[in-house]
């Protein structure tokens, strides 16, 4: 037994966004508990969940908000790493790599009054950001999930940190869809394709208590696959996505 098993006979739900798939598989982990307990307890109170970017100046992390990240390296994590990717290139034309490690994330905000001016986020969101390929999230939260834009943005950032102006007005983006969280949920996107970032809806995580997630990274390989698998791929998607419209207008 490991406790990063996960539950046999998973529903995995598929839906399409500009073409490009987003996955979703409810009730991930067969012991969520021990793998929150695992990632995000024993890290921080041994002192290991570091505030990230922590070293750049400026800096508001810990002023304003707290942003923390932990990672370690884990074999455990292979057979999932292994699942995912062959998931993620069954419905991409380019193939992925990976690192088997532990990444989490701590993120809350603070709740004094300067802190409070400064985390408007009403008017206001989150460091979209452009990864290097597919993303994976598992939720340990149930408020706070993650917004997809698109690329196109009339934001001008000039090379700021997103530890200094996290917060991006949110004239300058368009979004494209609101992922809810759920504890143990698990969700996974191309990050390369879309702009991404935390949903700050309400105060929930406003306080002590944090928006702890899990993440898996794929970096994309520059090559792609063969342009007769490329071609197979793309008719056996195109006739997903028309068989499942044509139930859903059943």
């Amino acid at each position: 037994m490991s406790i990063f098993d996960t539950n046999k006979n998973q529903d995995l739900k598929i839906e399409y966004l500009n073409d490009s798939p987003i996955f979703t598989i409810e009730n991930f982990y067969k012991y969520p508990e021990k793998v929150y307990k695992h990632i995000f307890e024993r890290p921080y109170y041994e002192g290991r969940a570091r505030f990230w970017q922590f070293d750049q100046i400026p800096t508001y992390n810990g002023i304003y908000f707290e942003d923390r990240r932990f990672s370690e390296n884990d074999e455990r994590l292979i057979p999932i790493f292994l699942l995912l990717k062959k998931l993620v290139e069954k419905h991409s034309s380019y193939q992925y790599t990976f690192r088997s490690r532990v990444v989490v994330n701590f993120t809350s905000l603070k709740s004094d009054e300067k802190s409070l001016e400064f985390n408007n986020y009403i008017d206001n969101y989150w460091w979209p950001h452009i990864d290097k390929g597919f993303n994976g999230i598992v939720y340990f939260h149930d408020e706070w999930g993650t917004n997809l834009y698109s690329k196109n943005n009339t934001d001008e950032r000039n090379n700021i940190n997103d530890s200094f102006a996290p917060w991006r007005s949110k004239n300058h983006y368009h979004l494209l869809k609101k992922i809810k969280p759920k504890f143990n949920k698990l969700v996974i996107f191309d990050g390369g394709e879309f702009l991404h970032g935390m949903d700050v809806t309400n105060k929930k995580y406003f306080g002590k208590e944090s928006r702890n997630n899990q993440v898996f990274f794929f970096k994309k390989e520059e090559t792609q696959k063969s342009d007769q698998a490329n071609i197979f791929r793309k008719i056996k998607n195109f006739l997903k996505r028309k068989i499942i419209k044509i139930l859903k207008d059943w």
